[in-house]
């Protein structure tokens, strides 16, 4: 096993843009989901036993940068023009929740508006549930209550569906997901999120070597969490 902080380090210095968002290999520049490989970053170094904290500014940087002048939508990049995909979304509302900040719950708001179409993208219900437990304002959780538990089934059987049936990136996606439950997630849904992380460990490293070079932090967090589970 490789020491956490050490991985964080080299994240740090060497996979962080200016911008605040992360890269994918060395040396490149802005990716499209270069939010998603941020959150999935902090939330393993969080669950590894690294303190982030410092980074909150940081955060703050990459999330101002990527946002657009509508509230509630981001683009994929800096000074782009593409909107973000559900995915980057998801990892939106997990750093808004981990950092204590607003973006994440103007997203959900925006959101309802569009009935949770995002740019030509329609969120399942089980992107909206986690946005709602990552993000949601209190007002919220009663207006979406009647719906809960069943976006909360469909949450889960997706998550199944992409460890088992899925391809790389939907196990790593249900990876990180059940990492972010577990790690910041309310305190009542703890338990599922470490029953999940606990099942998509058992289908990796196949995903992250799919994405992430051996020397990229995630690839390096993974396998730590799958020697240690």
């Amino acid at each position: 096993m490789i020491e956490p902080n050490l991985i964080w380090q080299k994240f740090l210095t060497v996979y962080k843009l200016p911008t605040g968002l992360a890269r994918l290999q060395p040396g490149e520049g802005h990716n499209d989901n270069g939010i998603l490989f941020l959150a999935f970053t902090h939330v393993l170094a969080k669950l590894s036993g690294v303190s982030t904290d410092s980074e909150r500014p940081e955060v703050i940087k990459a999330m101002e940068g990527t946002k657009s002048a509508i509230k509630g939508q981001f683009l994929r990049q800096p000074n782009d023009n593409r909107t973000n995909s559900h995915d980057n979304y998801v990892a939106i509302c997990v750093l808004s929740r981990m950092y204590n900040l607003e973006y994440g719950a103007d997203l959900f708001t925006r959101g309802l508006k569009t009935f949770f179409r995002f740019d030509g993208e329609q969120s399942q219900g089980g992107d909206v549930w986690f946005y709602l437990v990552m993000s949601g304002r209190w007002w919220q959780w009663l207006l979406m209550a009647p719906f809960f538990l069943l976006f909360l089934h469909w949450y889960v059987a997706g998550s199944l569906i992409g460890i088992y049936k899925g391809n790389a990136s939907t196990k790593n996606i249900a990876l990180f997901r059940a990492a972010a439950l577990l790690t910041v997630g309310p305190l009542v849904f703890k338990p599922l999120g470490w029953v999940l992380l606990r099942l998509a460990l058992t289908k990796q490293p196949y995903g992250v070597q799919h994405y992430y070079n051996p020397d990229n932090p995630i690839h390096q967090f993974v396998l730590n969490l799958k020697e240690s589970k």
